[in-house]
Order: structure tokens, then C-alpha cells, then sequence
């Protein structure tokens, strides 16, 4: 059950509707007119392709780590800093926790911690957000949270699902 099991969803994606509004018109004043659903097809220039293509111009793009034998996943967003992963399910979990707080600077997170937008969303979130870190890992964050593993792998779960809805919704409602 997620943690906003009491707010009826309706009102939850009516929440984030509004802030993806928001988004794209604070993105369009600064020049960045158009958000277009990412291809599945490799850049013709490098040897670079989409793995995931998500709406408003988000997606994980795989790229060769340069030691010839290891692929990294390279997350985009409009306006984000580059943030790459040694495993796809990093990334993946990564956008999950960009679309469940509507997106958040990570641009000098080093030197100020966790971005506020996912402190503020909620325990499910940071843990969320913790695991995909290189130096942390579900038995990591659990034993941060003082839990079990499965229980971060549950929240984590509650953070896809609710990404997922988001971006169903943006879709639903032809918000690119």
C-alpha cells in the first residue's frame, strides 16, 4: 500500500498534472519548446542507443564505458545534469524517483546532500533514491532504515508504481 493510500488517486495525478504544466512552461521560457518521446534507435554519430524512452523528453540511453567490455546507462532529462549507472535497473529505479517527485536538480547534489524535492516525498522515495547511489545497495539502505531488504525492495516498488502512473496520466493527456 503506498504511502498516500488514504488520498484517492484522482486527486494524487490531478497533483502532478498541474506541476508537469508547470514544468513544460517554465522549460519553454528558457528555450526548450519541445519534448519529444525518445526513440528506440542508436544515434547515428555514436555508438550510443535508447534503451528506455519516456515522456517529456526523459530517457536512459546505454553507452559504451570506454573499457570496451561494460555498457553504462546514461540518464537524460531536460534540464538535469548527466548522471550515468553501471546497471540498467539503477537507472530505471532513478526515473521512477524523477517522475514520482516531478523531477529534481540533482546538479550539485554532492556538495548538499540529497536533493530536497526527495527528502520531502517520503521515506519510500529516499530509499528509492538511496539505492540507486554506487555506494549504497538494498542491504545498505535497509540496514540505514533499520528494516529488512525486502521491505526497501517494497518501497521501491511503490515509487515505479507510482511513476508508472504519472506517466501514464502525462500520456493519457497528451501533455508532451
Amino acid at each position: 500500500m503506498s504511502r498516500c493510500a488514504s488520498v484517492p488517486a484522482r486527486v494524487i495525478s490531478e497533483r502532478y498534472i498541474h506541476h508537469i504544466r508547470t514544468f513544460k512552461e517554465s522549460t519553454r521560457e528558457v528555450g526548450h519548446d519541445t519534448f519529444v518521446m525518445s526513440q528506440s534507435t542508436p544515434t547515428p554519430e555514436t555508438d550510443d542507443s535508447v534503451v528506455d524512452g519516456y515522456v517529456l523528453g526523459v530517457r536512459i540511453v546505454e553507452s559504451d564505458a570506454g573499457d570496451g567490455d561494460k555498457s553504462r546507462y546514461r540518464f537524460e532529462a531536460p534540464n538535469h545534469t548527466e548522471i550515468a549507472f553501471d546497471d540498467l535497473e539503477d537507472a530505471r529505479l532513478y526515473a521512477a524517483v524523477y517522475f514520482d517527485v516531478n523531477g529534481f536538480v540533482e546538479e550539485n547534489t554532492g556538495s548538499r546532500g540529497v536533493p530536497p524535492e526527495v527528502v520531502q516525498a517520503g521515506k519510500d522515495t529516499l530509499a528509492a533514491y538511496l539505492v540507486t547511489c554506487p555506494w549504497a545497495d538494498v542491504n545498505w539502505v535497509a540496514s540505514f532504515y533499520g528494516t529488512t531488504p525486502e521491505d526497501i525492495e517494497r518501497y521501491c516498488t511503490w515509487v515505479r508504481d507510482r511513476a508508472a502512473e504519472v506517466r501514464s496520466r502525462v500520456a493519457e493527456r497528451d501533455l508532451e
